[in-house]
């Protein structure tokens, strides 16, 4: 949320940028505190910034795998197999779209 604020001011003065956050599935914030909730206040604060930054040039979107994603911050007590779990690399394509002018009317 630092870095955010840090650099609006620069994406405005440029007519121009991407904010792109990345969250985690709802299933993982319901079993893994206190990451999910952090996360869930991540995903609000995206969707304000979203409309405060509407028109501007700016866009702001949240990443979201669709289910558990092997990262250090999901312990073995959530009960999930790593094995099994997502890779973060399924996120390149969807963030390599997120920060082209392909995407500049999609934000929120």
């Amino acid at each position: 949320m630092l870095l955010t604020r840090a650099a609006v001011p620069m994406m405005r003065e440029a007519g121009w940028g991407r904010i792109i956050n990345n969250t985690t599935s709802f299933r993982t914030m319901l079993r893994v505190l206190p990451y999910g909730a952090t996360k869930a206040a991540l995903e609000a604060s995206s969707a304000v910034w979203a409309a405060e930054l509407a028109g501007s040039g700016i866009t702001v979107n949240v990443l979201i795998p669709g289910g558990p994603t092997v990262t250090p911050f999901i312990g073995a007590e959530s009960g999930w197999a790593r094995d099994a779990m997502l890779r973060p690399s399924i996120m390149g394509s969807p963030l390599a779209w997120l920060v082209s002018d392909k995407a500049g009317n999609f934000t929120g």
